[in-house]
């Protein structure tokens, strides 16, 4: 009688033997082994919408309230609270980098009016990294992929809690030097760097960033550049005006641009309200939204919005002169808020503004909306 020990032994080595390469072959790829996968779940920032362990994007035109979308979700995670009728949980940590708001103008204050868990979000302080004098990665990718994995242990164990978003607003921006945003290899590279972090540590990396300004095509085509940039991640969502109402309404929608992972969600729609205390804007999450986001590109493009005239503008340019000091998109809009002025008379005014102003040697700083 055969001993099955013994015979598993013998076949083993036969497998060992199949399996070893032959004198003068290259080794083989490391592969793995279908039969011994076990299927996971997907695991959520935001069920549905945020995946953790991956890439996503947060799109959207200046002034259209992706910024303070961000902020509320920065809130959410950082004290626990499901967002948008979503499910509770533990609060976390986030770090936020960005290269377009202010953190104690702007985003100090939002997060404030948004309930958020301060000592649970920490802001990549800019200033500091432009006067490093060290060998030390500054933040752009993939060079400075393993400083931002420190960075994220670094501040899990100083806040006490894991970290599970990191936001980085502007992503242009975070290239290494000599790469190119139009390149597919370029662009898989500096996202591939970011999700190997997002799947080191279990958590979600959300990219804040502009469509491109032409006109036409799919919601999936509008990033600009290489194709790469849509094809690497898995979600996209859009923020932008809701059709049919006027921009100085104040209502959005969330929608998805691109969805591949778990089951599909519905967009959302919401309203930003002004806290004359704060002097911040608020976000206030309304119902579900069936739009998709060719429909909500299609309502911009043809200019369903109520557009100033020369005098509404000229009015809107008179209060802005008043107004001492610098003048940003987001003070143009505090300044004109209830004003009964459309939208864009806001912008068009600033624009005006500023031409003036360069005229007399002075260069304003450009700044985002809502």
């Amino acid at each position: 009688m055969s001993d099955p020990l013994l015979e598993a032994a013998k076949l083993f080595d036969i497998r060992q033997q199949r399996s070893a390469p032959k004198p003068g072959e290259v080794a083989p790829f490391p592969a793995l082994n279908y039969a011994d996968l076990k299927p996971e779940e997907w695991e959520w920032l935001w069920t549905g919408r945020f995946p953790l362990g991956e890439v996503s994007y947060l799109e959207g035109y200046a002034g259209d309230g992706k910024s303070s979308v961000m902020a509320d979700m920065v809130a959410h995670v950082s004290d626990g609270v499901g967002l948008a009728a979503d499910q509770d949980r533990p609060p976390a940590g986030v770090i936020w980098f960005t290269t377009e708001e202010s953190p104690t103008k702007t985003i100090v204050k939002r997060l404030k009016l948004a309930g958020a868990r301060m000592a649970n979000v920490r802001h990549i302080d800019t200033v500091a990294l432009d006067k490093e004098r060290t060998n030390l990665s500054g933040f752009t990718f993939p060079s400075g992929r393993g400083r931002l994995s420190s960075s994220v242990s670094h501040y899990a164990r100083e806040m006490g809690v894991p970290v599970r978003l990191v936001v980085i607003d502007g992503v242009l921006s975070i290239f290494d030097r000599g790469m190119d945003m139009n390149s597919a290899q370029d662009v898989r590279v500096m996202l591939g760097a970011l999700r190997s972090v997002a799947q080191e540590h279990n958590l979600a990396v959300i990219c804040i960033r502009h469509p491109s300004k032409a006109k036409g095509g799919l919601a999936q085509h509008r990033s600009g550049g290489s194709t790469a940039w849509n094809d690497f991640v898995r979600m996209s969502w859009l923020v932008g005006q809701e059709p049919g109402t006027e921009w100085n309404e104040y209502k959005r929608v969330l929608v998805s641009v691109k969805k591949n992972a778990g089951r599909a969600y519905p967009g959302l729609k919401f309203h930003t309200e002004w806290d004359e205390d704060a002097k911040e804007v608020r976000v206030i999450w309304d119902d579900i939204c069936t739009m998709t986001a060719d429909e909500v590109y299609a309502a911009r493009e043809a200019g369903n919005q109520q557009k100033a005239s020369d005098e509404q503008i000229n009015s809107a340019l008179d209060v802005l002169r008043k107004e001492p000091g610098e003048v940003d998109v987001r003070k143009a809009r505090s300044l004109l808020r209830g004003s009964g002025l459309p939208g864009d008379a806001a912008f068009k005014a600033l624009t005006k503004l500023n031409s003036e102003k360069r005229r007399r040697g002075y260069v304003p700083r450009d700044s985002e909306g809502e």
